[in-house]
């Protein structure tokens, strides 16, 4: 699992100048991927295979601790 780092009085960065206000339009990529060892707190079960196709809104694993949680793969919006 991934190392989790808790702040308890908050960090400031102090950085000069200001982010450039610019929009860039990006091409929507093809694949995605979803890590399990992001979501802290979950015991993850995979109940798919590695380069497995999956239908969007299906599931891709589940918590050991709570079978009834299950996460599933995202929606590819059509716009």
């Amino acid at each position: 699992m991934a190392n989790v780092i808790k702040l308890r009085k908050g960090l400031n960065i102090n950085l000069k100048g200001k982010a450039a206000a610019e929009v860039v339009a990006v091409k929507a990529p093809g694949f995605y991927a979803i890590v399990p060892d992001d979501f802290t707190g979950v015991t993850p079960k995979v109940v798919v295979k590695e380069q497995e196709y999956v239908m969007a809104g299906g599931p891709l694993f589940i918590d050991k601790n709570h079978p009834e949680l299950k996460f599933v793969s995202p929606a590819r919006s059509s716009t």
